[in-house]
C-alpha cells in the first residue's frame, strides 16, 4: 500500500488548502533589501571606480554598480531570512 491510499483509507480530509495571503507591501520587501547598509557598500564601490588608475568604460562601471548593489540586497535579504528566528 503507497502512502497516498493510506491517506485516502484512513480518510483524510478532500477539501482543498488555501494559499496562506500575504500581507506584506513592497516597502516591506524593499526594507528586506536593507537599503542604508547597501548604500554604503555602492557608494565605497563607486569611490573605488573614481580612484582607479585608468577610467572604466562608463557602460561597465554603470553595470558594475547594478552588479554590486543586487549582491549587496541579496546578502541583505538572506541575513534577514537567517536571522528570522532571532
Amino acid at each position: 500500500m503507497t502512502l497516498a491510499t493510506d491517506i485516502i483509507a484512513k480518510g483524510a480530509r478532500s477539501e482543498p488548502v488555501l494559499p496562506a495571503v500575504s500581507l506584506a507591501t513592497p516597502g516591506d520587501f524593499f526594507a528586506l533589501l536593507k537599503p542604508r547598509v547597501m548604500s554604503l557598500v555602492v557608494f565605497t564601490a563607486l569611490t573605488g571606480l573614481m580612484l582607479a588608475p585608468a577610467r572604466p568604460h562608463p557602460v561597465i562601471a554603470f553595470i558594475s554598480i547594478l552588479a554590486i548593489a543586487a549582491g549587496a540586497g541579496a546578502a541583505g535579504c538572506l541575513n534577514m531570512w537567517w536571522d528570522a528566528d532571532i
